[in-house]
């Protein structure tokens, strides 16, 4: 064994494996002890661009927490068994190599031991990909560029030849597919990639020609199966059809991952969706170097790209209309876009920038998929200066199935009633009272222990109050009943607290134990209040709270206001 170049101790034992050229070496094991979750994943392969994206979206996808990863690249060369005989780039043969370890925690909730099967073949498949892709890749870019040549529209041309472009589009599959008289797609040469499997390359979704659909060139939508390498999102589907006098016979397809830069770059630096920026000018009317087509543009750099991309101009026009608006609105705003072929609804979704949380998104979503049967989800969060956050949420159903209509307003109505907040439901109940009787800040605490229409009938009972030495009072039956409280009795005051310790001997005076305490924080108007809610249990000889006469109980209360002003009288001496 050489000794010029040696490795981490975790990885010494990588120069004794032998490998083949063009073998990928998987090896998935548990930790030493039975019940461990530790798992660590080994790889030697020839070494290509995304090896450790692919291996962590793999891990990632099924759970597994990275715990430590290490990705030396060496130059080495092996003997006819596979086994190193020199490090170096310079030694004869030499070849560059991939070694990964990936110190991993299993998933939650099952035995390790479980976990491993699935893991080790889904990284063969997705290395398998990895290789297949990275063969063809260059051939794959050459081949866009060759279609592109021959396409017959310019807005088509412009596009390929920026699809060409590695800063773009990372292509995972080419083919050529003969479109029959009954609709099926056929591939009709050698494909590239992972569509060179034929099964593969015919099993899979097609963008078919829809009934009375105007036929264009270029298709843009998603593919029905996840990436296996880099990352797992659908793939993204370029496709050109060919006519044959003015009929469509066939298809150019090229699948793969738009890149970062793709998503990122100014709308008129992607030709196809500056040809439809133009066009939705054109049908606007509206002057590009205006307010309004200024306003339209800006939207349109934010949009969701995916939705440029996927959508018609005709699709477009009405929601862009609206976002572009320059007044803001602090309400929510959906759109929906049902996609072409039935298998997916995308909404976009401006809601208020300070009540957005993740418990809102999760309403959202849990709306939406009751509303459409989806089995998955994906979305994004764009917050920026704008009062407005926009959630994008992506739905699909399962493979073979169609989304049911939907009605846009009444789903609308059904998100806007799932999301609002307490204070949202407690500023629709307190629009009886006049602005200048409103403005109160209630603690989280408060909130979670009453309801927007309880704190309602707070807010009037502060409003009671003119200065200082007042205080309120309100004798309520808690719902529902709570062991041990008869009544409840909750005291009000502004600019001023009370000392308990006065106030819980007055209490028990007047016949009735105090069970439990609760004192909440809040600000009126600008000033400090308090609510002191104490739960009691009722005077001797009282067994039900409507067995306590009315006059009974607002003479318990005026007592205990008399007692508190000759408290605060004579300082309690």
């Amino acid at each position: 064994m050489p000794s010029e170049t040696r490795f981490p101790e975790d990885l010494a034992e990588f120069e004794e494996i032998a490998r083949q050229p063009d073998q990928t070496l998987i090896r998935v094991r548990q930790g030493s002890l039975d019940a461990s979750a530790h798992v660590t994943v080994q790889v030697i392969t020839a070494d290509r661009p995304f090896i450790v994206e692919t291996i962590l979206q793999i891990a990632n996808s099924l759970g597994f927490l990275n715990r430590g990863l290490s990705h030396p690249r060496p130059w080495v060369t092996r003997n006819e068994k596979g086994l190193i005989t020199a490090f170096g780039k310079n030694a004869e043969k030499a070849s560059r190599e991939s070694w990964v370890r990936l110190d991993l925690l299993s998933p939650l909730g099952v035995p390790t031991d479980e976990t491993l099967p699935g893991l080790e073949r889904k990284l063969k498949l997705a290395l398998d990909d990895l290789t297949i892709v990275s063969n063809d890749m260059e051939q794959m870019r050459e081949n866009i560029r060759q279609v592109a040549e021959s396409a017959q529209q310019e807005t088509t041309r412009q596009m390929l030849i920026w699809l060409s472009d590695p800063s773009h589009f990372l292509p995972v599959g080419t083919q050529t597919y003969r479109i029959t008289d009954t609709g099926a797609f056929w591939p009709r040469s050698n494909g590239l990639g992972i569509l060179n499997d034929v099964v593969r390359a015919t099993r899979r979704f097609h963008a078919s020609l829809l009934p009375g659909e105007d036929p264009e060139e270029l298709i843009v939508t998603k593919d029905s199966e996840r990436s296996r390498i880099r990352r797992g999102g659908y793939l993204d589907y370029f496709g050109v059809r060919i006519f044959s006098q003015g009929k469509v016979i066939g298809e150019h397809r090229f699948l793969g991952l738009l890149t970062s830069t793709a998503y990122s770059e100014s709308i008129f630096n992607v030709p196809l969706l500056a040809q439809k920026s133009n066009k939705m000018m054109e049908e606007l009317k509206y002057d590009p170097e205006s307010f309004a087509g200024r306003s339209l543009l800006a939207a349109m750099e934010t949009f969701p790209r995916e939705e440029l991309l996927r959508a018609t101009p005709k699709e477009l026009y009405p929601i862009l209309a609206q976002v572009g608006q320059p007044e803001e609105r602090r309400e929510l705003r959906m759109f929906l876009r049902r996609g072409r072929w039935g298998r997916m609804l995308t909404a976009v979704i401006y809601f208020p920038r300070d009540r957005y949380n993740t418990t809102v998104r999760e309403k959202m979503i849990e709306v939406l998929k009751a509303a459409t049967g989806a089995k998955e989800v994906e979305w994004s969060l764009l917050v920026s200066e704008s009062v407005l956050a926009r959630v994008y949420i992506s739905l699909r159903v399962e493979e073979g199935r169609q989304l049911p209509h939907v009605d846009p307003t009444r789903l609308e109505n059904s998100i806007k009633h799932a999301t609002r907040s307490w204070s949202d439901r407690f500023a629709e109940i307190a629009e009886r009272f006049p602005s200048s009787a409103r403005g109160i800040d209630f603690s989280d605490a408060y909130k979670e222990a009453y309801t927007p229409l309880e704190a309602v009938t707070d807010l009037a009972e502060f409003n009671k109050i003119q200065n200082s030495d007042d205080l309120g009072l309100l004798i309520y039956q808690p719902i529902p009943p709570q062991n041990g409280v008869d009544f409840r009795l909750k005291i009000f005051r502004v600019g001023a607290e009370m000392k308990l310790s006065e106030l819980v001997p007055e209490l028990v005076g007047f016949g009735v134990d105090i069970v439990d305490e609760f004192p909440f924080k809040v600000k009126l108007r600008g000033k400090p209040a308090v609510v002191y809610d104490f739960g009691l249990s009722l005077p001797a000889g009282v067994s039900r709270i409507e067995e306590w006469p009315y006059d009974d109980r607002q003479k318990f209360m005026s007592a205990l206001e008399a007692s508190f002003r000759f408290e605060n009288v004579t300082g309690g001496q």
